[in-house]
């Protein structure tokens, strides 16, 4: 979306971009920020009094990642006694959208592909366990963590583990990593009690 010119920055993310390219982001990050979102917040100021801008964090700006350069802004908020504070942030994603805003693909990061995936099943006590979020079980509550479970005895033949695996594939919220962890974890379970594979590798 943006063209680079003469004058490339590197952040320390290794992301490179134009100093000129920059410069125009910080100046429609001031113009969404304090011409139009700041304004709305003194409009509603002004019809609730619970609410006021901390002015202290008007002017802090976040341009390490030239990627995705932001700018913030801090609030108050009451309720009741208690005093909240809230951090609202203006970031240009520009770089994820091509000129007509449609999502692009986006620039792979080099860090991001060494992080190891993480569990979103686990097998414990003879069941494989789902979660939406990843990494939210320990060895004390991962059944109440978890969103989803199948025994294993229900999934112990090819013909169940395939239906199981179609089950899963029509739900919302069972993501393709999701997915082939259960499947992967499910043959290296059945491969360990019984010495063969879930799934017909090679057979295609």
């Amino acid at each position: 979306m943006y063209k680079h010119k003469p004058g490339i920055q590197k952040d320390k993310y290794g992301f490179n971009e134009s100093v000129n390219i920059t410069d125009k982001k910080i100046k429609n990050l001031d113009h969404m920020l304090y011409g139009v979102i700041e304004p709305m917040i003194f409009s509603q100021q002004e019809k609730d009094k619970n609410l006021k801008i901390r002015f202290d964090g008007h002017g802090a700006t976040i341009l390490e990642n030239l990627r995705y350069p932001a700018r913030h802004l801090f609030f108050n908020y009451k309720h009741g006694r208690s005093n909240h504070i809230y951090k609202l942030e203006v970031k240009d994603v520009s770089v994820d959208y091509n000129e007509k805003g449609e999502p692009c693909l986006k620039i792979m990061d080099f860090n991001e592909l060494l992080k190891p995936t993480p569990n979103w099943v686990i097998f414990k006590e003879d069941t494989f366990y789902f979660y939406i979020i990843p990494g939210r079980f320990n060895n004390s509550n991962y059944k109440l963590r978890a969103e989803y479970y199948i025994e294993y005895d229900r999934c112990n033949t090819q013909d169940k583990f395939t239906d199981w695996v179609q089950h899963l594939n029509a739900k919302n919220w069972v993501h393709k990593t999701m997915l082939d962890q259960f499947m992967k974890l499910a043959d290296k379970v059945h491969k360990e009690k019984t010495g063969k594979n879930l799934i017909g590798w090679g057979s295609m």
